[in-house]
């Protein structure tokens, strides 16, 4: 891992398991490594970057809605990846809709079949590969 990310988890790197999600440059891209530390790191900051960026393409994003009505959503998947990177997702969608319905507001909660599909698509670019 970068030393860059290691030494400043402040600007949004965030660690977990045997993987390392470098701080910038390399959107989504994962590198296995195997320390003594089990972590895994993402840059959480180059990650809603890149979503600003391309979200209006996407095909969970509706007509007129702006980055900010998804953004809590695709922090509730990163942190989900965090704390299940080693489980399939499927089998974690039923508790993870009972936690997303339950943990954030309403006003920040999107409908289930469209927060599930950001959810997925956040853990589709933190598998290595």
């Amino acid at each position: 891992c970068p030393a860059p990310c290691l030494d400043m988890p402040e600007r949004g790197c965030r660690r977990r398991g045997g993987h390392c999600w470098p701080r910038a440059g390399s959107m989504g891209s994962a590198h296995t490594h195997h320390a003594t530390t089990q972590d895994v790191m993402l840059d959480i900051e180059a990650e809603l970057a890149y979503w600003r960026r391309c979200y209006e393409t996407q095909g969970f994003h509706r007509s007129g809605w702006k980055f900010d009505a998804y953004e809590p959503t695709l922090k509730f998947g990163y942190d989900a990846f965090l704390l299940h990177y080693r489980s399939p997702l499927e089998p974690l969608l039923p508790a993870l809709k009972e936690r997303y319905e339950s943990h954030l507001p309403a006003t920040q909660r999107l409908e289930w079949s469209r927060g599930q599909t950001i959810i997925r698509q956040t853990w589709q670019r933190m598998q290595p590969g």
